[in-house]
C-alpha cells in the first residue's frame, strides 16, 4: 500500500519534470524569437531557466529513477577506457 503511495508519487514527479522541460525548451523557442524577430529578448529568461526550469528537470525525476533501479552515471571518461580498465571500474563501482 505505501509503496503504491510512493510510486505514484514517483510517477506524478517525473511527469512535472518532462512539463517542466517541455515549459523550457518553449520559453528559449519564445526567447530566441521574440529576440531575433522583435528585439526585445524575455528579461530575465537565463535566470528562470537556471534557477527553475532545471531544478525541476533534475531533481524531480529522482525518485522514479531510484524505483526503477537505474544507477545515474557520467560516462564522458568511460567510454575511452581500454577494455580492461572498463572492466576493472565496473567491478569497484558495483
Amino acid at each position: 500500500m505505501f509503496l503504491r503511495w510512493i510510486r505514484r508519487l514517483a510517477i506524478v514527479l517525473a511527469a512535472l519534470a518532462i512539463m517542466s522541460l517541455f515549459l523550457m525548451m518553449l520559453q528559449t523557442v519564445i526567447d530566441v524569437l521574440a529576440s531575433n524577430l522583435a528585439g526585445r529578448p524575455i528579461p530575465g529568461n537565463v535566470e528562470i531557466i537556471s534557477v527553475y526550469h532545471m531544478v525541476l528537470v533534475v531533481f524531480l525525476p529522482l525518485a522514479f529513477v531510484e524505483l526503477k533501479k537505474e544507477p545515474i552515471a557520467v560516462d564522458l571518461v568511460y567510454r575511452m577506457l581500454p577494455e580492461m580498465l572498463k572492466r576493472c571500474v565496473l567491478v569497484v563501482t558495483t
